[in-house]
């Protein structure tokens, strides 16, 4: 019996970064708040709540749009499953491809927090070491 192939074995960073769950149950439960009589009677918490619900939004999509291009690819590498055409050039290059993104998409849910955002400065000081430690510094 063959493992299966590593795009199909679940990740356990991708479940305790990606909580699309608990996102999708906010997502439902802030569209019912914002479709709620009264609403707008306090603009500020308004917007305040439709900033969330964006970005909630903007998080799920790119998982789910990164989930059916998965499926997509299983699919195609069931169709040719032992062919070394350009099918299965495409299949590695479209492998590769949503490797990227997810490393992307990883790396940017990470740096999701509040003042992750926030710019921030950083000073290098060469300390000991020499003219090269300051070359360095530089």
């Amino acid at each position: 019996m063959t493992a299966p192939p590593r795009w199909e074995q679940p990740s356990k960073s991708w479940e305790g970064i990606f909580d699309l769950a608990g996102m999708s149950r906010e997502i439902d439960r802030l569209e019912e708040i914002s479709g709620q009589q009264g609403f707008w009677d306090d603009a500020a918490e308004a917007r305040k709540t439709l900033k969330k619900l964006s970005d909630l939004k903007g998080g799920v999509e790119p998982f789910t749009k990164l989930q059916s291009r998965v499926s997509d690819l299983v699919e195609l590498a069931e169709l040719i499953e032992d062919d070394e055409s350009s099918d299965a050039a495409e299949l590695r290059s479209e492998l590769e491809a949503i490797e990227a993104d997810y490393a992307r998409l990883e790396l940017e849910t990470l740096l999701s927090g509040e003042h992750d955002a926030s710019n921030a400065i950083m000073e290098i000081n060469a300390g000991a070491g020499g003219t090269e430690a300051c070359d360095w510094a530089d």
